[in-house]
């Protein structure tokens, strides 16, 4: 459970009941029940911050679901970018994706929304020439 006094409350309630919109909308379209309970961080990448290339789950990784003994894993990957308005392919921090025969760059244009799939899609953030901030998040399934 989040703390209710650190930060501004109703903002990541905002957010958060959006986004479990988007969960609910997507584990009908992939026909694969993505459970409730979602991890949501706010990065802020410094100016020269980057990820190098990764995937954000391995198949053999589970974490346990609101101590029940349930195991979930990462199953849909999402970064919401709050990048100011002027952002530009000069300013850096592109998403490169490595999960076709070509990388996709996505440049982290303010308010849009990009999702993956967690287990499959390798994936990097190129170096950024300004601070740039974000929301992070991962959509879970239950491994049974």
């Amino acid at each position: 459970q989040r703390p209710r006094d650190v930060g501004c409350w109703d903002a990541y309630a905002a957010i958060w009941e959006r986004m479990d919109l988007v969960r609910d909308e997507l584990s009908e379209i992939l026909e694969k029940p993505l459970i409730p309970e979602m991890e949501m961080h706010y990065v802020r990448y410094p100016v020269g911050g980057f990820f190098r290339r990764h995937i954000d789950e391995f198949v053999d990784e589970a974490a346990e679901y609101e101590g029940e003994g349930i195991r979930s894993r990462r199953c849909v990957s999402w970064i919401c970018y709050l990048t100011e308005p002027d952002w530009t392919a000069a300013d850096g921090g592109q998403l490169i994706s490595f999960d076709g025969s070509e990388p996709t760059e996505f440049l982290p244009t303010s308010g849009s929304l990009v999702l993956f799939d967690s287990l499959a899609v390798e994936h990097e953030v190129r170096p950024t020439q300004r601070e740039r901030d974000c929301l992070v998040g991962w959509f879970h399934t239950l491994v049974v």
